[in-house]
């Protein structure tokens, strides 16, 4: 008996010297974030965020992409109700089919009732930004739309930055100047694509849209076209960078904001499974009650972490899980 005890705490000191380290190091936090992806649930979104897609159908009426900047011109004068225009478009070249249409545009957005928000990009090999062009930035607000990968799924954004906020943040703000935030945002994804009120552009452009659809509402438009490949992967799988803004400036709304389970109770809590762990394999007598333990502590670990997760908490379930199951197995 004395033998098995000396065992079981040397499992439990090795294993959990190993696990609080891996923990410690994020060693294998790509790993626990496809957890966390499963943890996510479908939410109601809500009527203050209304996407207008650029979309197959608006294509084929409208024309060959890229469209004409006098078309996205005469998108913001009829949304002049709404409380702020985000257009998720890259303008950051001299249009080549109409030139005329640089200056509707720029015209459009100097005299718009709300402000309207294009898109800064930073390329990842230089560090250069692409911004739109001076006519209109001029005439507009700026917002970054870059998006923080982990092992390639839109996870996280880098809310403020030392020359402006991102997209979503802009838009948020617009809708409430008092709203708090994160420097860095974990984004609290609805749902899958078109969990948010999505209309082709088109709709808008032929006057089908009544104005109480987008009246004091963020208005985004942006590409939801496959051929315009404007799509990243995302916890709940793929979506339109519009609606990744969507679902930023949902989070930011919201103020649902993830915050790490503290330090020094995440390497207690492996402690804690871990001796759980070793006094189930010293005290069960009996292979059902054996089993029976293990089981019962595997599934608390996990819920819990589901639990917590859904309060915005995030808990080192990998780790804990991990740690657990090599006790266990020792």
């Amino acid at each position: 008996m004395k033998e098995n005890h000396v065992k079981a705490a040397f499992i439990l000191f090795i294993t959990a010297v190993i696990t609080c380290s891996a923990f410690y190091f994020s060693l294998l936090d790509i790993w626990q974030e496809k957890i966390f992806d499963a943890f996510f649930t479908k939410k109601s979104a809500p009527n203050t965020i209304v996407i207008f897609a650029i979309d197959n159908e608006s294509i084929a009426k409208v024309g060959q992409w890229p469209w004409q900047r006098g078309v996205f011109a005469d998108a913001i004068n009829k949304l002049q109700s709404a409380k702020i225009i985000g257009i998720d478009v890259n303008f950051s070249e001299p249009s080549a089919i109409n030139p005329q249409g640089d200056f509707l545009f720029a015209r459009a957005m100097e005299n718009s009732k709300p402000g309207v928000i294009l898109p800064v990009q930073t390329r990842v090999a230089t560090k250069e930004k692409t911004q739109p062009l001076e006519i209109f930035k001029d005439h507009s607000l700026s917002g970054s739309v870059d998006i923080i990968y982990t092992d390639s799924s839109a996870r996280t954004v880098q809310n403020i930055q030392e020359d402006g906020e991102s997209f979503g943040a802009v838009a948020a703000l617009a809708q409430n100047p008092d709203l708090a935030m994160p420097t860095v945002m974990r984004i609290d994804y609805a749902g899958p694509q078109n969990t948010f009120l999505t209309l082709p552009i088109i709709d808008l452009l032929e006057n089908k849209v009544p104005d109480h659809i987008y009246k004091n509402a963020i208005v985004l438009i942006g590409a939801t076209a496959p051929d315009l490949h404007d799509y990243l992967q995302t916890p709940l799988g793929l979506l339109p960078g519009v609606e990744i803004h969507a679902n930023i400036i949902n989070t930011i709304l919201g103020q649902r904001f993830y915050r790490p389970f503290p330090l020094w109770a995440s390497l207690l809590a492996i402690l804690f499974f871990n001796a759980l762990a070793a006094l189930v394999i010293i005290n069960a007598k009996k292979i059902f009650w054996l089993v029976s333990g293990l089981a019962g502590i595997a599934a608390l670990i996990n819920i819990m972490a589901m639990v917590l997760f859904s309060q915005k908490i995030v808990f080192p379930v990998l780790y804990v899980n991990l740690g657990f199951l090599a006790t266990s197995r020792g």
